[in-house]
């Protein structure tokens, strides 16, 4: 449920700072949801500590007697879902410009280990000049088994409603089934970047919200494999047995050269494990070459210890012992 949905706000006005401000409560019927108070107050403290300019500034949180409050700055403007219901669709250039400016924001929030999980256009405010701000941030990452990944979805889910009017209860491929064709009007290719943003790839995704929202300003000549995350890399060992092919995991539509791949790159996660035999013979090379020099010394030495009986002077046969001759 979005944030939005479960809170009011009201217009306040800043006494010292002189300026206007929004004021957000719980609604009534929250008021005695424990759990949902405790969330109210986590993302709000979490939210005066996001600064960033795709983010609703928030000035103060706290509690006035058992009514938990978030104080952010006054925008004046209209949330997403109702410029999207009365103005849809939208050129694709124009989503770009508001997608990029969600995306940053979130890709903000991510770096510092905080996801929205549950963003919708209704957590989209866009002022009188244009510029898109969120709000509902703060839900530490991996709560409830939240990801990026949802917030990346959840942000092609915007683009989605922007370009169609549509939400996007199912996205399918087209007659061909080569291309995930979002509406016959979108261009194909930005049609793809969502597609793929929505998870209707398969395994191919984005790597992060702004790579999604970079995509989608370059539709034009979107590259798949900049800003994919490939499969894992497969490990590679010395011996020379070929490995059986795999299926791609990607679709017909999308060339695999074109995604990123780590596993013929050298790096950590490449294993080249040599045979035990090439370390022994490494090891008996060795032995020669030190049991050579040690003979060497000796003879050079004079004739101190002779060798008698044929038995190996006393040095050499406890190299030899030690080295396992």
């Amino acid at each position: 449920m979005s944030l939005t949905a479960t809170t009011e706000s009201w217009l306040g006005f800043d006494n010292v700072l002189h300026r206007a401000v929004a004021i957000s409560l719980p609604r009534q019927e929250l008021l005695r949801d424990g759990p949902f108070l405790v969330q109210f107050l986590q993302r709000s403290r979490i939210a005066t500590a996001l600064h960033h300019r795709g983010i609703v500034a928030s000035f103060d949180s706290g509690e006035d007697g058992d009514t938990p409050y978030l104080v952010t700055e006054y925008l004046g403007g209209e949330s997403l879902s109702d410029i999207i219901h009365a103005e849809s669709p939208f050129d694709v250039d124009d989503v770009a410009v508001l997608i990029d400016q969600l995306g940053g924001a979130l890709e903000y929030a991510h770096q510092r280990g905080f996801v929205h999980g549950r963003l919708t256009s209704d957590d989209v405010i866009v002022d009188g000049q244009g510029a898109a701000k969120l709000l509902g941030l703060g839900i530490p990452y991996g709560t409830d088994g939240l990801t990026v990944d949802d917030d990346i979805a959840a942000l092609a889910a915007i683009a989605f409603e922007m370009l169609t009017g549509e939400e996007p209860n199912a996205v399918e491929a087209d007659s061909a089934g080569e291309a995930y064709l979002i509406d016959p009007d979108v261009p194909r290719d930005a049609s793809d970047v969502v597609a793929i943003g929505l998870g209707g790839a398969g395994s191919a995704r984005f790597s992060s919200a702004g790579a999604f929202a970079r995509s989608l300003s370059a539709w034009r000549s979107f590259d798949p494999g900049e800003f994919f995350v490939a499969p894992e890399p497969v490990l590679e060992w010395s011996h020379h047995e070929e490995p059986s092919p795999q299926p791609s995991p990607f679709p017909n539509w999308l060339d695999d050269s074109d995604l990123i791949s780590v596993a013929n790159e050298p790096g950590p996660d490449t294993l080249n494990l040599a045979h035990p035999a090439t370390h022994r013979n490494s090891w008996l090379v060795l032995a020669v070459v030190i049991l050579s020099i040690a003979a060497g010394v000796i003879v050079w030495r004079g004739n101190d210890a002779p060798v008698t009986g044929g038995a190996l002077p006393p040095q050499i046969e406890s190299l030899a012992q030690l080295i396992g001759f």
